[in-house]
């Protein structure tokens, strides 16, 4: 507790690492170090996915390439373009493979 641990966890750290001091400090650490990377993670999820409903989905209601997005980006496209080019070249690629008349 004297490192910032509640009594809780430092209870639990020291029955899983059978009373070793040194060993349950450490354990300590790594769990609450993996609590940031799982919020860090749902965080960035939740982001994306609030993206994805703010920009919308493709005429076939597939939602849009996030990845294709962020490169068209790193390219130098403002964001609203690349949203609208992608949406644009994905119903073209699935009208023309879906019609059979190929690439």
């Amino acid at each position: 507790m004297g490192m910032g641990f509640s009594s809780k966890l430092a209870t639990r750290a020291l029955r899983f690492c059978n009373s070793d001091v040194g060993q349950a400090a450490d354990w300590c650490v790594q769990q609450r170090a993996a609590r940031v990377a799982r919020r860090d993670r749902d965080a960035a999820s939740a982001a994306k996915r609030r993206l994805q409903l703010k920009l919308g989905r493709t005429l076939e209601g597939k939602w849009l390439d996030m990845e294709a997005l962020g490169q068209l980006e790193q390219l130098g496209f403002e964001q609203p373009l690349a949203c609208e080019a992608l949406k644009c070249v994905l119903s073209a690629l699935l009208t023309r493979v879906t019609s059979g008349t190929g690439f």
